[in-house]
């Protein structure tokens, strides 16, 4: 009995406070997403894998009819623009019109600000095609310049990388429940682009990074990683230009417990949701 009130007894209270302290986060959670947090996160995941996209849409448009949280209905309208790098001509301006009736002309300067921020925008219309009136040479020549020109959309790339570790019924990985898997801060629908980057700069001795460069371009500039010291440094220092995410912060931490190797985060600011819209909204 000594021995559980001096050591035990001490723990389970500390596992009780803070088991009490998750739990009213979690009200509080709840209480301010007004009972629908289970349905926002199956949106965010449909928007991801850009399945039931009409039943999105169709949310949007009633939860603006019904004057929703301001800011979830704009996060939801962003995350849509960037999986698509921006929306068509016609459902950009219906979404925006709604925007402005029913919270007010205001925020034509915060919708302005998203738009200039490329979170929420219009898709570029695509330029028309000559090439049916060129001989064939020239045809070639011109279709190669406008498909090096054309920007791969985020959910491409995100395909392309292997991102996005969906199965076949687009149900997320089920190893990612289990806080070992790298897309587990994001609910097993999406990994962060630097876990993928920083993962094989150090796993493979001589890296490739062909795939990268289809998807961002040839100004993608690489440096040699053939030092014979490189993997064997048992700190590694990661710099974000412009903020870093708390996700991209735990992405690298499972990492870094993966590879037994300590992983620092160097960056000029954390991106934080509630700042950001503070500053838009």
């Amino acid at each position: 009995m000594k021995n559980f009130v001096s050591h035990d007894l001490k723990r389970i209270q500390s596992q009780q406070k803070s088991l009490a302290l998750h739990i009213s986060a979690c009200e509080i959670v709840m209480k301010r997403q007004s009972g629908i947090l289970e349905e926002l996160l199956e949106l965010q995941e449909d928007a991801m894998s850009g399945t039931k996209m009409k039943e999105y849409l169709a949310f949007l448009e009633d939860s603006i009819a019904r004057q929703f949280n301001l800011a979830t209905i704009l996060r939801l309208c962003c995350l849509h623009s960037i999986m698509d790098d921006g929306l068509p001509e016609k459902e950009y301006h219906f979404l925006q019109r709604r925007l402005l009736q029913a919270y007010g002309y205001r925020h034509l300067a915060t919708l302005h600000y998203l738009q200039r921020l490329g979170l929420f925008n219009q898709r570029d219309s695509k330029m028309i095609s000559l090439e049916p009136l060129l001989p064939d040479r020239l045809a070639r020549v011109a279709h190669a310049a406008s498909f090096r020109s054309e920007r791969m959309r985020f959910r491409k790339i995100c395909q392309r990388l292997n991102l996005l570790p969906l199965d076949e019924s687009s149900q997320p990985n089920p190893c990612a429940k289990s806080g070992q898997h790298s897309s587990y801060v994001f609910r097993g629908v999406y990994t962060p682009l630097v876990y993928h980057f920083v993962e094989r700069c150090l796993k493979e001795k001589e890296p490739s990074f062909g795939d990268y460069v289809r998807c961002f371009g040839n100004n993608l500039q690489i440096g040699d990683c053939s030092h014979p010291q490189w993997g064997a440094l048992r700190k590694i220092l990661v710099c974000f230009i412009g903020g870093v995410t708390s996700a991209e912060v735990a992405s690298l931490d499972i990492l870094s417990r993966q590879l037994g190797r300590k992983i620092v985060s160097n960056s000029l600011g954390v991106l934080e949701k509630a700042k950001t819209q503070t500053s838009s909204v």
